[in-house]
């Protein structure tokens, strides 16, 4: 008797597992910011957006939020909608898996030219400042559609901000007490940017700060660490 309630066991939970192998994955709120400064310049950057936005946003996201990186970053002239990327109860009204697919491959294709367009984009103002992209970039997805599965954050960009408050063309930041202190005057100046959801970000670009500056880029790089980390951010890669 034992040993059948413990099949009986075994195949239910076979049963479940295999009921969720076709469960659709939990999509989550993303974010775009695009560097439209000289950083756009080289010909990589497209490149970067094409090789990897599109199969970023079909993997990960439900929608999708932008900002640009200019001279000034909010109030810039610079925008693009943000992307319902899944089918609405309009559009699919009988909740056909076939239409929804049709529907998500048919916004998905937004995508892309939603961020070349930004890339290309220049409202004249000197500079980057992508704190401030950022912060535009978290108020932008703080008010987008709730219930979705987390949120995930996509950055192209050299990361090289040279505009005040964060002049990271200048100063010392390799040390670990001068990263601190620079954290604490932004963060008592309001310009961090406030991330819900302990997004992951993922930067795309910085690669070209790397081969332009290589002295100068890590410790950019451990300043953008200790910023994300301060405005709640989760893992951050730079791939």
């Amino acid at each position: 008797m034992a040993r059948w309630a413990h099949l009986i066991v075994v195949f239910l939970a076979l049963q479940a597992t295999a009921c969720c192998i076709d469960c659709p994955k939990p999509l989550a709120k993303c974010g775009v910011a695009v560097d439209t400064t000289s950083y756009a310049t080289h010909v990589e950057t497209e490149r970067f957006i094409d090789d990897s936005l599109l199969s970023f946003a079909t993997a990960n996201c439900g929608w999708m939020g932008f900002a640009a990186i200019s001279g000034r970053s909010q109030g810039t002239s610079c925008q693009r909608p943000a992307l319902e990327l899944v089918a609405n109860e309009q559009e699919n009204p009988n909740s056909s898996p076939r239409r929804a697919d049709q529907v998500r491959r048919f916004k998905l294709g937004n995508v892309n030219p939603s961020a070349q367009w930004l890339r290309t984009c220049h409202d004249g103002s000197p500079g980057s400042d992508i704190l401030g992209s950022l912060r535009a970039l978290a108020d932008t997805m703080q008010a987008g559609p709730k219930g979705l599965a987390g949120s995930q954050i996509v950055i192209y960009s050299d990361l090289m901000n040279n505009v005040e408050p964060l002049r990271l063309d200048q100063g010392d930041y390799s040390q670990a007490g001068a990263r601190a202190a620079k954290v604490r005057d932004l963060r008592a100046a309001n310009q961090l940017p406030v991330f819900r959801d302990k997004p992951t970000i993922t930067v795309r670009g910085f690669n070209l700060l790397v081969g332009r500056d290589p002295s100068r880029a890590p410790q950019v790089k451990l300043m953008w660490l200790d910023i994300f980390a301060a405005s709640g951010a989760g893992e951050v890669t730079f791939p």
